[in-house]
């Protein structure tokens, strides 16, 4: 009996058998059970019953030829081949394990005579266990379907490999484990052993291996019917497919800035066709020309691996700042590879990392100049990518353009520049000296937004504008919000004493007049001065902590301090007495000419054309004596804050127009209204916007009004022409008197500039 993968095939001699002196005792032959179909068959012509367990089937060998069963017959031989899928075949179970069986009777059938001839093929089907390192095999020792006798004897029972018998050696040599036991024949091969075979393959674009080994078992046993039947089983075993996996070796050495990368093993039917750079597919040769190493390296059980060395500089090569002085290096190609001889392709990712101390990270110098904080950035070799903010604001080209911005890049270094009227400017303190004032400047992952570095410039700014510290200890401050601090009211600001809130204020600031011993404010002696401290504050709703604080102070110098004694006395009847003193006064830019709605600070410098209408509005502060008066004495403009700065323009002379101007100044009347208590206290008036020129060429500054303001008592008699509600001529200004005035002083708008373009 032969069973081979796709077929099994029995073979019996037919001679006749020896006269024996006594019958055997032996299970009743097939032919009994076919003498039925025997007898009705015809006459002179090869015939064969199939013998099932359920069932018999005759047809002449002509029709079983036709059916795909071989058939051939010798003088003592019959040979019958049989497919595992035929019809006639069966699966039966022999000790736990499914075969394949077949059974007929041929015969030839002549008058007073029958020919008849049995055979029987018994092959395994199944048998074989996989685990991850081993094949077992299991195949029936007694074939009770092809044993013709219960008389059995085993001759030998073999082993090999590609039809080669293995000697008990060489089994044991090549670590194979063969077992008889009293049921079964057990045959153990571990992976990869000697006399198998590996194989690539592809499965669903992945690197798959098989492993196969072609095993046969060869029995010979006796009976006391057949003196002898050979049983070879050839049984080709191919494992399940396997991942496997190639192993990434790292052998960089960082400090020579080359990725050294060993890939594999794989099979030696595995070739490398390409390499994949980022979107880029190169060719082995075209990878070579453009710098990239790449070579095998063959070891002794045939598999190979594959080479690659690439500098840290070839492009697609990924370098991300990691922290303090490192950078990381990331390599990461995808090796194109096909499997012989089918052309299977399949691709292997191989991302490698190496650290390297060389990181130079960027570094900022800090300025300021009257208007702008500026931070200067040398970039380093960690931030070609990295985003730039001011606050929650990305600077960009296009986000600069702006007049509050200035921003300037030449790829190794960049400058921002922020108006310090800006929102995004940080308000830390105010005093007499100045305004503190903060910009801070990240830079941030360009995918993550993670804060990598962070600049940042503190300068002061004039604040005579912003904070006054009046001899009597009285204090007014205007507050501005801070950019980083979102949905603050600037009405509900307040001071340490929480009942102490604004006198006025609008979306971005609030106005504080406040007395040096009340609202919680504190007080420090040092051996020149005593400081008066405070912090405007604002809690957000339901909030203890507060978000937003900035710290007021004013210091009075002790070498100024009077100590006087004072008594009773009749108190005079109630005067102004004239003389010399600090008013508080402002001057605001309307933005029509309602007078209703005017520019707050942080809208300064205002763009208007060369001819629009500028309307002033100059007014006297916190009084409430309805015999004051208000007089603009002379008006002026200049290129800057400085009331004393060249060059400059009358447009108020004597509080009269000046004549020597084509555009006439404007006078406007004051009347009593909700906001207007005191139409005395207040003056309005109208210019038309100019710009200074030099050599004929217009220049494009900020332009800044000032006036000088007299406040007169109307229930005194004064010789002065001022206070007599009459323009002064030029002539006589001269011979008017600075003792005569009740009360003078200064104020300052805002900037105001033209446009680039006009329209």
């Amino acid at each position: 009996m032969l069973c081979e993968a796709n077929y099994m095939e029995v073979s019996v001699r037919h001679s006749l058998p020896p006269i024996l002196n006594r019958p055997l005792q032996d299970s009743p032959e097939d032919w009994e059970t076919i003498i039925t179909d025997v007898a009705a068959a015809e006459f002179s012509l090869w015939q064969i019953v199939f013998i099932r367990s359920d069932k018999t089937k005759r047809m002449l060998v002509t029709d079983a030829i036709s059916s795909g069963y071989g058939m051939n017959n010798t003088k003592s031989r019959l040979v019958l081949r049989s497919s595992y899928g035929a019809n006639e075949t069966e699966i039966v179970m022999i000790d736990g394990l499914p075969v394949s069986a077949v059974r007929s009777s041929t015969f030839f059938k002549q008058p007073w005579m029958v020919t008849l001839i049995d055979t029987a093929v018994v092959c395994p089907v199944d048998g074989l266990t996989f685990t991850h390192e081993k094949i077992t095999w299991e195949s029936p020792r007694i074939l009770s379907r092809a044993v013709s006798s219960a008389v059995f004897s085993d001759s030998k029972i073999l082993m090999g490999v590609e039809l080669q018998i293995l000697s008990s050696e060489t089994i044991a040599r090549r670590n194979y484990s063969f077992t008889v036991n009293e049921t079964t024949v057990v045959v153990v091969i571990p992976f990869g052993a000697e006399g198998g075979t590996y194989k690539s393959h592809v499965f669903n674009g992945q690197y798959v291996v098989t492993y196969s080994i072609e095993l046969f078992l060869e029995h010979v046993w006796k009976d006391n019917l057949w003196e002898e039947t050979r049983h070879v089983i050839v049984n080709p075993v191919t494992t399940p497919l396997m991942l496997r996996s190639a192993a990434i070796i790292n052998n960089t050495i960082p400090d020579t800035k080359i990725f050294n990368v060993t890939v594999g093993p794989f099979l030696g039917d595995v070739q490398l066709i390409n390499i994949t750079v980022g979107t880029q597919i190169l060719t082995i040769d075209d990878a070579r020309l453009n710098g990239y190493s790449i070579d095998f390296e063959k070891y002794p059980n045939g598999s190979i691996a594959f080479v690659l060395k690439v500098p840290f500089d070839k492009d697609g090569i990924d370098v991300e700042y990691e922290t303090e002085d490192i950078r990381l290096y990331t390599l990461n190609i995808t090796l194109g590879l096909f499997v012989l001889p089918w052309n299977e392709t399949f691709a292997e990712e191989v991302v490698v990392v190496a650290a390297v101390r060389d990181a130079v990270l960027p570094t900022a110098t800090g300025y300021c100049d009257n208007y702008y904080l500026y931070l200067s950035v040398t970039r380093g070799n960690v931030d070609q990518n990295w985003l730039v903010f001011i606050g929650n604001m990305q600077v960009t080209p296009d986000t600069m353009t702006d007049s509050e911005y200035f921003w300037n890049d030449n790829g190794t270094h960049f400058t921002v520049g922020v108006s310090r009227y800006s929102s995004y400017v940080n308000h830390e303190g105010i005093d007499q000296h100045g305004l503190g004032s903060r910009i801070v400047l990240t830079m941030r992952h360009k995918t993550t937004l993670k804060i990598m570095v962070t600049f940042s410039v503190s300068c002061r700014f004039d604040a005579k504008d912003l904070i006054d510290c009046f001899p009597n200890g009285t204090v007014k401050a205007t507050v501005m919000k801070m950019s980083g601090i979102l949905n603050t009211d600037a009405s509900k600001l307040a001071l340490l004493d929480e009942s102490c809130s604004p006198l006025e204020s609008n979306g971005s600031a609030a106005v504080f007049i406040f007395n040096v011993n009340a609202c919680g404010t504190a007080r420090k002696f040092t051996s020149n001065t005593v400081r008066y401290e405070n912090e405007v504050l604002f809690f957000p709703p339901g909030m203890a902590e507060p978000s937003y604080r900035i710290n007021i102070t004013c210091d009075y110098p002790v070498s100024e301090m009077l100590f006087v004694g004072y008594g009773f006395e009749e108190n005079p009847a109630p005067a102004v007495e004239p003389g010399n003193g600090s008013l508080a006064l402002i001057m605001r830019l309307s933005k029509d000419a309602s007078f209703s709605k005017f520019y707050a600070e942080n809208e300064y410098p205002v763009t208007e054309y060369l001819g629009s209408s500028l309307y002033f509005e100059v007014e006297l502060l916190y009084s409430e004596d309805p015999q004051l008066e208000l007089f603009l004495e002379d008006c002026w403009a200049s290129t800057s804050p400085s009331r004393t700065s060249n060059p400059q323009w009358d447009v108020i002379v004597g509080s009269c127009e000046n004549t020597g101007d084509s555009q006439k100044t404007v006078f406007h009347p004051v009347t009593a209204n909700a906001r207007i208590k005191f139409p005395s206290h207040l003056k309005r008036f109208e210019v038309k916007m100019f710009a200074f020129a030099q050599e004929e060429n217009v220049l494009l500054e900020n332009v800044f009004f000032h006036c000088s303001v007299v406040i007169c008592d109307a229930r005194l008699e004064t010789p002065d022409t001022l206070c007599a509600r009459s323009c002064i001529p030029r002539k006589q200004r001269g011979r008017r008197s600075a003792q005569n005035y009740h009360l003078h002083g200064y104020v300052t708008s805002g900037a105001v500039i033209k446009p680039y373009v006009q329209k």
